[in-house]
C-alpha cells in the first residue's frame, strides 16, 4: 500500500511538473520512468494475486473502474483532443468555422498567435481569441455530438501554463454551454475528459479544479486537485457541476486514498488529507467529510487549517454550486 502511495504521489508531480515548468521536460520525464519502476516494484513485491482496486493516480486521470464503490458497466473516458480536427476550417450545416493566425502586441511584445472565427451565413456569430503568450499559443478544434444529437462545436486555446476551453452549441442557435474560465477550471484541452456517466446518450465532462493551488503553503505536488464532474442541464442550456448527482462515480478512490495517508507529518501529510476531504464535499457529503478531517487531521494547528480551507470553500464557484443544489 505504502508503494502504491508513493506511485501516487510521484504521478501527481509528474503531471503537475508537465503544467507548471513546460521549460524543464527531463524532470516530467525522469518523474514518469520512476512511476513505471515503482509500479513494477510494487508488482514484484506481492506473492498472491491481490484483490483488485483502483490505480494510484492524479486526480485528473480517470482510471479504468475496478472497485466496489465505482459504477458499473464500467465507464471509458475520452479526452478533448479525440475531437480536435487537423484541418485549418469545417463547415458544418451553414456554419463556418476557420482557425486564423494574427501578430498581436501586448505589454510591448509582439507575438504571432492563432484564434478562431465562427461564421453561419456570412454573419460572425463568434470569436475565440485567447489567451496569448510571447511564444505563441495553440487553437485546437472540433465537431462532436455532446448532447447526443446535432454536433456542438468544441475549442481549446492554450499557452504555457495556461488556457481556456468551451463547448458551443449551434443548433437551434448559437450558445455557449460549457466555459472553463466560469468555473476556473481546465488549462490545456487534454485535462478535459468526457464519459456518458448516466448512459442517457449525453457526455459529462471532466476537469480538474485548481482552486486549491499550493494550498496552505504545501508544495506543488501536494496540491489538492478536485476532479469536477459537469452534466448538461437542459434547464439552463449549459453544463453545471455535478459530483452531487455522481456519488459513486466521484467517491470511486475514497476508500484506497483513505488507507494510503501518510502517518506521520510531512511530505504528503496534509495535502493527501485535503485531497479525500475534497472529494467528500465535492460530492455532497458534507458530514463525512469534515468528520473525516476530524478523525484523521491529529497536527496541532487543526483549527487554522480548517479556517484556511473553509475560506477557500467560499471563494470557490464549484463548491458554492454544489452545496446550494445538493441535498447532504
Amino acid at each position: 500500500m505504502k508503494i502504491n502511495f508513493i506511485v501516487f504521489s510521484i504521478a501527481k508531480q509528474a503531471y503537475l511538473a508537465k503544467i507548471e515548468k513546460p521549460s524543464m521536460p527531463s524532470q516530467a520525464r525522469f518523474l514518469t520512468f520512476a512511476v513505471f519502476g515503482l509500479m513494477l516494484m510494487s508488482f514484484a513485491c506481492k506473492s498472491t494475486p491481490p484483490a483488485i482496486q483502483p490505480t494510484m493516480v492524479s486526480p485528473l486521470t480517470s482510471p479504468t473502474a475496478t472497485s466496489a464503490t465505482t459504477q458499473t458497466p464500467e465507464d471509458e473516458e475520452k479526452s478533448a483532443e479525440d475531437f480536435f480536427t487537423k484541418e485549418d476550417k469545417l463547415f458544418y450545416n451553414g456554419y463556418e468555422i476557420t482557425k486564423l493566425k494574427k501578430t498581436v502586441q501586448e505589454e510591448g511584445t509582439k507575438m504571432d498567435v492563432s484564434y478562431l472565427m465562427v461564421k453561419k451565413n456570412h454573419k460572425t456569430m463568434a470569436i475565440f481569441d485567447g489567451p496569448h503568450h510571447s511564444i505563441g499559443n495553440a487553437a485546437d478544434f472540433g465537431l462532436f455530438p455532446f448532447l447526443g444529437k446535432e454536433k456542438q462545436l468544441i475549442v481549446s486555446i492554450t499557452v504555457p501554463r495556461g488556457g481556456r476551453q468551451w463547448i458551443a452549441e449551434l443548433f437551434p442557435a448559437y450558445r455557449v454551454i460549457f466555459d472553463t474560465s466560469k468555473w476556473g477550471v481546465g488549462r490545456e484541452g487534454t485535462d478535459l475528459g468526457f464519459v456518458d456517466l448516466d448512459h442517457d446518450g449525453v457526455l459529462e465532462i471532466t476537469a480538474g479544479d485548481f482552486w486549491y493551488y499550493i494550498f496552505n503553503e504545501i508544495s506543488i505536488s501536494e496540491t489538492p486537485v478536485v476532479n469536477v464532474i459537469f452534466r448538461y442541464d437542459p434547464k439552463v442550456k449549459e453544463y453545471v457541476p455535478a459530483n452531487h448527482l455522481f456519488p459513486k462515480y466521484a467517491l470511486r478512490w475514497v476508500e484506497d486514498w483513505s488507507s494510503s495517508l501518510p502517518a506521520n507529518k510531512g511530505y504528503g501529510y496534509l495535502g493527501r488529507r485535503v485531497d479525500v476531504l475534497l472529494l467528500y464535499l465535492y460530492a455532497g457529503k458534507e458530514r463525512e467529510g469534515w468528520e473525516f478531517f476530524e478523525r484523521m487531521y491529529k497536527g496541532q494547528d487543526k483549527a487554522q487549517v480548517k479556517g484556511n480551507i473553509k475560506n477557500a470553500l467560499k471563494h470557490s464557484p464549484i463548491y458554492q454550486y454544489i452545496r446550494k443544489h445538493s441535498k447532504n
